[in-house]
């Protein structure tokens, strides 16, 4: 169909900004827009054929526009001529979605009429620097927006390239490379871009192997605020980059999430959109020099809102790789994360909770202090290999789980533990001999609970091989030199894996035995800080109190020790020197005898 002359009422309108008698003065800044034109092809033969007709239904049409499709896409009309529209939009995504509504829109009006008093639009989109008063839009980008409309067919949408690079292909539709392309009063060839609607949007589905929990963080983007759309995607890489270290979450890419993050889409089309339970939206505000962050994570499952927080931080914190703010924010994330999962494992049957869901929740009843808890884990991480058989990463996890039983003293017939623990370690490795957590956990139960350290170092380097930011075999690593008093190796070990571990879900066990590690080195104060600091998450876990007993009495504090010594026999009433020198891996190498004469001075039996 050609196109009539008269359709290019728009772009002949609008003035250059040297034209004279223009008052420069009363116009805006500059602001970035995407500016999206339309008009009707061949619009005088359409109005020939039935005028009042033609007049009344682009009168609907317009109004329509601007009444429902605008808004809805967070747009706004400019200004309606004869036969054509000009919308603005903060988005690139925003005005193709509304392009698509209102190309839908003409479609269905069409129904009933013959071919010729059908109305076709036609679209041209750009993104450009642009100036405006009370009632238009003004500069060059507004001028190329009117222009490449004359490219578009009748039906069809048409976008420069730098619309093109606020899109997702598949998402936002199908992109198809035009060229480039001669425009009237442009000295240089225009590269355009076709965009096609698609029927349904991808949606990336989890992984069915891997039950891990996932989310996505949406990067705060604000169109007009450069600073600030750089500091929400800074922010968002933090957050990432922390989450992405706990093992039980799959954290989607930034570059993934972006691609949603200018939609006003409900969190569950999101949330299906990107195959993810939890997503975590962030708004920025610059208020006195400073960077106010404001969270929401929402579980999408229940499509509701679990956690609301707002955060102060620098701009210049911001960009450090160990930006305290941000480790707080992941750190607070994950926290409410996990009380939502424990909650759903607490308060719902087990086969009506997602593999994920229950994962999640059952590796924080791990850790907990509660001893029904700790029971409650073991009852779904049961369920969940019932339900994955072939998944290695439970079959670790319950491994991990009897190691726990047995070092808290839990364990009815600590013999039977270790082997049902030394048997599902075997199975994970089995499953998968190249996961650095079966490895991990594997070396665990063997230096632990076997003694056989050559072994367990053997499948700690394996695992640092697998994955060299594997957080457990640093820390178990540095634990067994720690026994053999290889201190020159421990204290680097165990470094290496609080540095990797902020948010792992059991971090006082990783203080712990870094209170282990530094009572090994003799470096008595750091044991009862790391110690202390364990304690205080978790106050009934047996083998830290051990720790802070032997360091108190090292360090001289005899007191303090006979009185941690006192709650240590009101945790674990069966503790006696002779049981600690069986179990103790370290004995063998003597420095377990020194400890065995501090336990006593401290007042253990004999």
């Amino acid at each position: 169909m050609t196109h009539n002359k008269s359709d290019t009422a728009i772009s002949d309108s609008i003035p250059a900004e040297s034209n004279s008698g223009w008052d420069i003065e009363a116009l805006s800044p500059r602001q970035l827009r995407v500016v999206l034109v339309c008009d009707v092809v061949e619009s005088v033969r359409w109005m020939e054929h039935d005028e009042d007709n033609a007049i009344t239904r682009w009168s609907q049409f317009a109004a329509a526009v601007r009444s429902s499709i605008a808004p809805e896409h967070a747009g706004s009309v400019v200004k309606s001529t004869g036969d054509g529209l000009m919308l603005e939009f903060e988005s690139a995504p925003q005005a193709v979605a509304a392009a698509n509504a209102m190309q839908k829109l003409a479609s269905e009006g069409n129904a009933g009429y013959e071919s010729e008093r059908q109305m076709h639009l036609r679209v041209g989109i750009h993104q450009a620097q642009v100036r405006r008063d009370a009632h238009d839009l003004y500069g060059h980008g507004v001028n190329l927006a009117a222009r490449i409309v004359g490219l578009a067919n009748p039906g069809e949408i048409v976008v420069t390239p730098e619309v093109r690079d606020g899109l997702t292909d598949g998402l936002d539709g199908s992109i198809e490379d035009m060229g480039d392309s001669y425009l009237k009063h442009f000295e240089q060839m225009q590269r355009t871009y076709r965009i096609h609607q698609t029927a349904h949007a991808p949606e990336i589905h989890p992984l069915k192997s891997q039950p891990l929990l996932s989310v996505a963080v949406i990067p705060f983007n604000a169109v007009t605020d450069i600073e600030l759309s750089v500091s929400g995607d800074a922010l968002a890489d933090g957050l990432i980059s922390h989450l992405s270290k706990a093992p039980e979450l799959r954290v989607t890419s930034r570059l993934t999430a972006n691609a949603v993050s200018h939609r006003r889409w409900p969190a569950s089309k999101v949330a299906k959109t990107l195959g993810v339970a939890y997503i975590i939206t962030t708004q920025c505000w610059a208020l006195s020099g400073r960077l106010i962050v404001s969270h929401e994570l929402i579980d999408a499952t229940e499509d509701t809102v679990v956690f609301n927080r707002r955060y102060s931080l620098t701009f210049e914190s911001l960009l450090n790789s160990d930006c305290t703010e941000i480790l707080d924010m992941a750190n607070d994330i994950l926290s409410a994360m996990r009380e939502t999962e424990v909650k759903r494992a607490k308060t719902q049957p087990l086969p009506s909770i997602d593999s994920a869901h229950a994962l999640m929740a059952a590796v924080t009843l791990m850790h907990r202090t509660s001893r029904n808890d700790f029971q409650r884990a073991f009852s779904v991480l049961d369920y969940l290999q019932d339900r994955h058989p072939r998944h290695a990463l439970l079959r670790a996890w319950m491994a991990k789980w009897f190691v726990l039983e047995s070092e808290q003293g839990w364990s009815v017939d600590r013999n039977q533990s270790a082997m049902r623990a030394i048997e599902c370690s075997r199975r994970a490795l089995d499953l998968d001999q190249e996961s650095s957590m079966a490895l991990s956990i594997d070396g665990f139960v063997r230096c632990n609970l076997f003694k056989d350290f050559d072994t367990a170092l053997v499948q700690y380097e394996r695992a640092l091989l697998a994955n060299p930011s594997d957080c457990l075999a640093w820390l178990f690593k540095s634990m067994l030199h720690a026994f053999r008093g290889e201190n020159k190796l421990s204290v680097p070990a165990l470094t290496e894996a609080l540095a990797l571990s902020p948010l792992d879900p059991n971090r006082y066990f990783f203080d712990s035995l870094a209170a282990s590690v530094h009572l090994s080195a003799a470096n008595y104060g750091l044991a009862i800080e790391y110690a202390k600091q364990s304690i205080r998450a978790n106050s009934t876990h047996v083998s830290t109190y051990r720790a802070l007993t032997i360091a108190q009495i090292m360090a001289g504090y005899t007191n303090e020790a006979r009185q941690t010594a006192a709650k240590l026999l009101q945790l674990d009433p069966n503790l006696t020197v002779s049981r600690y020198l069986e179990r103790s891996p370290g004995v063998q190498f003597g420095i377990g005898r020194d400890f065995a004469y501090a336990l006593r001075e401290a007042g253990i039996p004999n």
